[in-house]
């Protein structure tokens, strides 16, 4: 039987994954004072810590919205506080078929108080965290009313 000089068949490769489609992101930033975030800013940075978006601000008002795409990868946000931090909030989404889902958010702070502390100790939380808003069950009344 003659020799032949074919080579094997080649091994089929997988096919490539389709590249994935860019997140449809809409950033939405808030001011409670409604006179702009006075100097702070958000940026998206990518997991190298390049800014690929912003910085963006709200420059006036109570409300901004900046729309952006972003491809299908690992972020990080960085927002700087500005003059008053406390009067911020923002929030990131995602469209999906329509829909804005929240990816992340981020506003003033939250101080939760342990029930079992003195009144003193309490006022003393309070006068120092500069809290705007107190929120408690009217179960703690008598010792958060003392604390006032």
């Amino acid at each position: 039987v003659p020799e032949t000089d074919s080579d094997p068949e080649p091994e089929s490769l997988p096919e490539p994954e389709p590249e994935p489609e860019p997140l449809n992101i809409r950033i939405t930033m808030n001011d409670i004072y409604k006179d702009g975030w006075n100097g702070a800013e958000l940026n998206i940075l990518n997991s190298s810590g390049v800014t690929i978006h912003g910085p963006f601000t709200l420059n006036s008002g109570s409300t901004a919205i900046e729309e952006i795409y972003l491809p299908n990868d690992t972020y990080n946000v960085n927002v700087n506080s500005g003059d008053y931090p406390d009067e911020i909030s923002w929030n990131i989404k995602e469209k999906i078929d329509g829909n804005y889902f929240i990816l992340v958010e981020w506003g003033a702070v939250l101080n939760s108080i342990n029930i079992r502390l003195d009144a003193n100790t309490i006022a003393y939380i309070l006068e120092h965290s500069e809290a705007k808003i107190l929120i408690t069950d009217t179960g703690f009344y008598p010792s958060v009313k003392k604390s006032l």
